[in-house]
């Protein structure tokens, strides 16, 4: 199954992958954007500068239930569990700052720096991985909030995936695909199209 998030009617939806169809909507009480699981929970960000993060219970993965709503310290953006589930981290959509929140609890840890908003998270190897597609700059964070490293990329990269030992970086107005190492490192930069808005690993077979 997945878990599509559904902004105009403020639910999220479940699909049942094999019979095509969707068998149970959640209404979390806003037009829900960027969303992230892990185990039976999963937050959503209720819009792309948004006063509040949702919070379901998915351990009835058919019928999902919505279990209260978070508050960041400014308008969130994007959301990523950390690989073990422990953590949360919340990016901003109206200022330099990441949030990141103790997943059982929904306590804030503590708060980064960031560069210009929106900001994107994924997690490799133990690391954060944080990108400003304004101000061109990929963070490297150890999950304890350090700074390990901040790279240049296009101007215009926001979002980022992960897989297969690899960061992966489209850029909206460049039309490149960055392909980062797990330290950071520039392993290559394809022109790919006029505009290339996301991106994904997969295995080929």
């Amino acid at each position: 199954m997945a878990y599509v998030t559904d902004s105009a009617r403020g639910e999220v939806a479940v699909l049942d992958l094999v019979c095509d169809r969707v068998v149970h909507r959640t209404d979390v009480g806003g037009p829900a954007r960027h969303v992230t699981a892990f185990g039976d929970t999963l937050w959503t960000a209720l819009g792309t500068k948004a006063e509040r993060i949702a919070v379901l219970d998915v351990s009835a993965p058919m019928r999902p239930r919505l279990t209260g709503h978070v508050e960041p310290p400014f308008l969130a953006h994007d959301v990523g569990f950390t690989p073990r589930g422990a953590r949360v981290w919340v990016s901003s959509g109206d200022r330099g700052r990441v949030a990141v929140y103790e997943a059982g609890s929904r306590r804030r840890l503590f708060s980064l720096a960031a560069d210009a908003p929106p900001q994107h998270v994924t997690f490799l190897a133990g690391r954060a991985y944080v990108t400003s597609g304004v101000d061109a700059t990929m963070r490297v964070h150890a999950l304890d909030g350090r700074v390990l490293r901040i790279r240049a990329i296009p101007q215009g990269a926001y979002n980022v995936q992960e897989g297969w030992g690899l960061v992966v970086t489209p850029s909206l107005s460049q039309g490149t695909l960055c392909v980062v190492d797990a330290g950071g490192a520039m392993r290559n930069r394809l022109r790919v199209a006029p505009s290339s808005h996301d991106a994904c690993l997969v295995l080929a077979r």
